[in-house]
């Protein structure tokens, strides 16, 4: 399993070891022992500089979601399970006063998330955190990765039959585990 961390001390603060009584540094002596080039062997997104409003690339990567088929004459998803998301975004940072703005037309309602600071949300449930953003029309990239290989021409046209129809949204929130990098 593939994990993408925010910082080493979400990884340190998510395994419990805080609670179990090692010290940080204990934590990174064991950390540096078992990769022979830590800072290397996995993405680190630096919580503290994510701020409201600014204008951030997202490094997105994961499993893309696709409808399986089978239903309605569409035969089943040949690519169901096989497909990795590799997109880049270019979004603005948002916090609660964008997000009330983008959704003035139900002032009443609130979100599915709590806000940790603006820019980072959480799930009041599970705890996932999110990074909180504003879509923006500048550049996207859209890539998908089939089997460890970028995705071919017809394994393309595969994956647009399947795609899930979505409506533009107002707010994106990108789970924080699959976000590799925020450029500033």
């Amino acid at each position: 399993m593939h994990f993408l961390l925010d910082n080493f001390f979400l990884l340190f603060r998510l395994t419990g070891l805080a609670k179990g009584g090692l010290s940080s540094q204990r934590f990174f002596e064991i950390l540096g022992a078992s990769h022979s080039k830590p800072c290397e062997s996995f993405f680190v997104i630096d919580l503290t500089k994510i701020r409201a409003g600014s204008i951030v690339t997202v490094l997105l990567k994961g499993e893309h979601s696709m409808k399986s088929g089978g239903r309605s004459g569409v035969p089943l998803n040949p690519l169901l399970g096989r497909v990795m998301k590799n997109h880049r975004f270019v979004v603005t940072l948002a916090g609660p006063d964008s997000y009330g703005n983008r959704h003035e037309d139900a002032p009443g309602d609130k979100p599915w998330f709590v806000w940790i600071k603006p820019g980072l949300v959480k799930h009041p449930v599970t705890g996932r955190e999110y990074v909180a953003a504003l879509p923006s029309s500048a550049m996207k990239s859209l890539g998908y990765v089939v089997d460890g290989r970028p995705a071919t021409a017809e394994e393309m046209d595969t994956i647009a039959l399947y795609r899930k129809a979505k409506t533009p949204p107002k707010f994106l929130t990108f789970p924080v585990e699959d976000v590799v990098n925020l450029i500033h």
